[in-house]
C-alpha cells in the first residue's frame, strides 16, 4: 500500500515564524533590562546623595572635630526620648478609685483655695496628678470626671451642714437626718464603687458615733450597761478607729472613776462590774490618781489638825500674831512643795473645794 507524502511547510514560512520568535524574546529582554535599571537608579541617586551628604560632613568635621561627636550625642537624646515615651504609653494604667485620691482631691481643692486660681488651675493640677499617676488617655479623662462631681459634691455637702452645733448635747434625730442626707448626695454624685473607696470608712465611722451618742442619752441604762455596750460599739470598729478614740475614751472613764469616792467597796456589784471593763492602764491610772489624792487630803487634815492647835494655843498663851504665822510657815515648808503651798492657801481661803469627808 502506498504511503501518503508529509506535507511540510514551506521554508519561507518558518523563517518567518522563528524570526517572530526572536523578535518577541528580545522584546522581554529590553523590558527587563528597563526594569532593572528603574530600581538601580534610585539606589544609586541614594548613595550618590550619602556619598555626597559623608563628603560635606566630613569637611564639616575637620573643621570642627567634635560637631560629629556632638550630633552623634543628640541623635541618641532622640532616640532615647523616643524610647522613654514607648515605656511611659506602655505603662499607662487606668484610674484606681480609693480613699488616697480623695485625700489628694481634698488637697487640690485646698490649694485652689489658698491660690489666685483662675479656670486653667484646676485643669493644671489634674494634670500633675494624672502625670504623676501614669495614667492613660482614658484614665485622665475619668480622673477629670471625677473630680468635677467630687467638687459639686463637696459644695452640696457645705450647704448642709448646720450653722450652729451643741457641744453639750447631741439631737439625735437631727443628726441621724443629716446623715441621710449626706449618704443620699454620694449616690446622686457616684457610684456605689466610687462610694465604697472615697467614704465607706468614714460612713463606718459616723455611724458608730452616732450609736454611742444613742447610749450615752438613753435615760433607761445603767452606766455600767452604757459602758459594756460602749465597748462593744468601739470593738465593731477597725483598729486605726479604735486607736483614734480610745484615748477620749480612757479619759472619760478615768473621770467618771474620780467622781466617786477615793476607794469603793470591793464587794460592791455595780463597783465590780466598772472596773473589770476597765483596760489595766485604766486601772493603775485610777488607783495611782487616788493614791494621791488620798495622800493629799491626809497631810491637808495634818496642817488643819496642827492650825487648830495653833490657835487654840493663843488663848492660852502669850504668842504674837506674827510669831503664829511664822510657825504656820515653817510648818508648810517643812511638809510641803512650793506648789502644793499655792494649793493649800487656795483651798484655805475656799475650803469647799478640798471636799474632805
Amino acid at each position: 500500500m502506498p504511503q501518503e507524502p508529509s506535507i511540510k511547510p514551506p521554508r519561507l514560512v518558518r523563517l518567518s515564524i522563528l524570526a517572530v520568535c526572536l523578535f518577541l524574546l528580545g522584546l522581554v529582554i529590553v523590558y527587563v533590562l528597563q526594569q532593572g535599571r528603574a530600581k538601580a537608579a534610585p539606589q544609586a541617586g541614594t548613595q550618590a546623595n550619602m556619598h555626597a551628604s559623608l563628603d560635606t560632613f566630613n569637611a564639616f568635621d575637620t573643621q570642627k572635630p567634635h560637631a560629629k561627636e556632638w550630633d552623634t550625642k543628640e541623635l541618641g537624646i532622640k532616640k532615647l526620648s523616643a524610647k522613654q515615651r514607648d515605656i511611659k504609653e506602655w505603662n499607662a494604667k487606668e484610674l484606681v478609685i480609693s480613699l488616697q485620691l480623695r485625700r489628694q482631691f481634698d488637697d487640690i481643692i485646698l490649694t485652689l483655695q489658698t491660690i489666685a486660681a483662675n479656670k486653667n488651675s484646676a485643669t493644671e493640677l489634674l494634670n500633675q496628678l494624672a502625670s504623676n499617676l501614669s495614667l492613660s488617655e482614658y484614665g485622665q479623662r475619668q480622673l477629670h470626671d471625677l473630680f468635677s462631681r467630687y467638687r459639686l459634691y463637696t459644695m452640696a455637702l457645705a450647704n448642709l451642714k448646720p450653722s450652729q452645733l451643741s457641744m453639750d448635747f447631741v439631737d439625735i434625730h437631727a443628726a441621724s437626718a443629716l446623715l441621710n442626707q449626706v449618704y443620699k448626695l454620694q449616690q446622686v454624685h457616684f457610684n456605689e464603687i466610687e462610694i465604697s473607696a472615697f467614704f465607706e470608712q468614714e460612713n463606718n465611722y459616723d455611724r458608730h458615733a452616732l450609736a454611742r451618742v444613742d447610749i450615752r442619752q438613753d435615760p433607761s441604762l445603767t452606766a455600767t450597761q452604757k459602758q459594756q455596750l460602749l465597748a462593744y460599739q468601739i470593738s465593731q470598729l477597725d483598729e486605726a478607729s479604735q486607736s483614734a478614740i480610745q484615748p477620749s475614751l480612757d479619759a472619760q472613764t478615768i473621770a467618771n472613776a474620780l467622781q466617786n469616792a477615793p476607794f469603793e467597796a470591793a464587794g460592791d456589784p455595780e463597783h465590780s462590774a466598772k472596773v473589770a471593763l476597765w483596760s489595766p492602764d485604766i486601772q493603775q491610772r485610777v488607783q495611782q490618781f487616788q493614791q494621791r489624792n488620798q495622800q493629799w487630803q491626809t497631810k491637808v487634815n495634818d496642817y488643819l489638825a496642827f492650825s487648830a492647835v495653833l490657835t487654840a494655843k493663843l488663848e492660852t498663851e502669850p504668842l504674837s500674831q506674827q510669831a503664829h504665822i511664822r510657825q504656820q510657815d515653817n510648818y508648810l515648808k517643812q511638809h510641803f512643795s512650793s506648789n502644793e503651798i499655792k494649793r493649800i492657801r487656795v483651798f484655805i481661803a475656799h475650803p469647799e473645794l478640798l471636799n474632805l469627808p
